[in-house]
């Protein structure tokens, strides 16, 4: 999985506190999803938490959290690579997590799924690419909205590093912020497919963060995570304003501006922190809950839906709301430590054929 908001490193590069912000960024959303968005429209789930849910609503920023991980993490793991290694780990990290959540959300969708939820054979299939969006096909569950962002991401990650340029990765970011921002002020047909205005803060901010540890501080580097935090505040107020109007609910601009301030300063604290003692007992633990926040955010979703609508009626829905989460974590551990596992060997193991094949075909005949 590449470091989505998600992802994994070697021990020796890992930071713990990215697997900490990944795991709170995730309940964060998994709470949202449970107790207030499921109820607040599109008539997903009929179990209602008025009390939880003025607190959760906000949650959503976790997923802003996750787009700055994500941009720290990948510019890590795109360092010292070749296109074709880069390509080969990142596919390996992130699609045998994906085809996990999205056979498992299509199996509960056809024995819960009722009248609200339906998963058709075209529309699962096309689903195992990761780009349904694309071809405006929905997504299985509603969450994967995300990986088509991150996909885009990665292109242009994998083309700065076809070209050999991620080492000028920091100049691109300030770039990349610079037409985001001009989007954001005025808008410039055709190019808010590859600038993400809404997202492109965040990212560039984890990019200039990773540089930052990797580099050192400078003038630069300030002046771009300023600018981030500027447009970040900019794009959740915008959000807001939709969110009020889609949820008929009201939301605290400055409650909202305040979570972003300090995801921002948690991402600065990491910077200026040690690599972290990656042996150490509770390192081991958070590194345990970071990899659980990919196959969690994958599966959460619909299926936790599926479950309070077939059984809400019969349980309370305060034990139903803690069995289900005990149940999706429980699931995400399995496909994190063996499901995931096991398929990436196996694709590994063809990767390696297919490479070692076309090297024989490609080599002059000896003799």
């Amino acid at each position: 999985m590449a470091m989505n908001p998600i992802e994994n490193e070697k021990p020796s590069n890992r930071q713990a506190e990215l697997d900490l912000l990944r795991f709170i960024s995730i309940i964060a959303i998994v709470m949202f999803h449970y107790t207030f968005r499921g109820h607040a429209a599109d008539d997903m789930s009929k179990l209602s938490f008025p009390v939880l849910g003025s607190v959760f609503r906000y949650g959503w920023i976790g997923v802003y959290a996750f787009f700055m991980i994500s941009g720290y993490t990948i510019t890590l793991s795109a360092r010292g690579k070749d296109f074709a290694a880069f390509v080969s780990k990142r596919f390996l990290r992130l699609y045998p997590t994906y085809w996990a959540a999205v056979i498992l959300t299509t199996l509960v969708t056809i024995f819960l799924g009722g009248t609200r939820f339906n998963v058709s054979m075209s529309q699962f299939l096309m689903n195992l690419t990761m780009v349904q969006n694309y071809f405006k096909v929905d997504s299985v569950d509603g969450a994967y909205w995300f990986m088509f962002v991150i996909l885009r991401f990665y292109f242009i990650i994998a083309f700065l590093v076809l070209v050999k340029q991620i080492r000028n990765i920091k100049w691109i970011a300030g770039a990349w912020l610079v037409l985001a921002m001009l989007d954001t002020v005025c808008y410039i047909p055709r190019i808010g497919i590859f600038v993400m205005p809404r997202y492109a803060s965040f990212i560039a901010a984890g990019i200039i963060f990773y540089t930052a540890k990797a580099e050192g501080w400078d003038w630069y580097k300030s002046v771009v995570i300023l600018l981030s935090l500027v447009l970040s505040i900019v794009q959740v107020e915008r959000h807001i304003t939709h969110f009020v109007h889609y949820y008929n609910t009201g939301l605290s601009v400055t409650a909202a501006s305040l979570m972003i301030v300090l995801i921002y300063l948690f991402m600065a604290r990491v910077t200026l922190s040690g690599a972290g003692r990656v042996g150490s007992r509770g390192s081991h633990r958070l590194m345990a809950l970071g990899a659980l926040s990919y196959p969690l955010y994958l599966i959460h979703q619909f299926i936790g839906y599926m479950i309070f609508n077939t059984y809400g009626s019969d349980a309370n829905k305060y034990y139903l709301l803690a069995a289900v989460i005990a149940v999706m974590i429980s699931t995400a551990f399995v496909i994190s430590r063996f499901i995931d596992p096991f398929v990436s060997k196996g694709l590994k193991r063809m990767i390696r054929g297919s490479s070692q094949a076309s090297g024989r075909i490609s080599s002059p005949a000896s003799g």
